[in-house]
């Protein structure tokens, strides 16, 4: 049965058997430039999502609920188009600087 897992912005299907990491484990050993997109990935998304999980709660608990409700939900689609577009920036950036890296 195969298992969705997120690695880089892509997806991979992978077993249940298998980990996710034998994507990225010859990489992350031997590319400098890779491991640096990787910790500028995750510290993106932790930053992405705790701007989006802090104006969550700053609207449900100060805005009336027909306005919150409404705007929490129009801005879960703002969040993942700007963070969907922030991470495509960096991956191309990481990935172009990786390609151009002389081992």
């Amino acid at each position: 049965m195969p298992v969705l897992a997120s690695t880089s912005c892509s997806f991979f299907f992978i077993s249940l058997s298998s980990s996710c990491r034998i994507f990225t484990d010859p990489s992350y050993d031997t590319s400098p430039p890779f491991r640096q997109l990787m910790i500028e990935l995750t510290v993106y998304w932790v930053i992405s999502g705790a701007i989006y999980c802090g104006l969550t709660a700053a609207v449900a608990w100060g805005a009336t609920l027909n306005f919150a409700f409404g705007w929490v939900l129009g801005q879960f689609f703002i969040w993942a188009f700007l963070s969907w577009l922030g991470c495509h920036l960096f991956a191309h950036r990481g990935l172009h600087r990786e390609c151009n890296f002389v081992f």
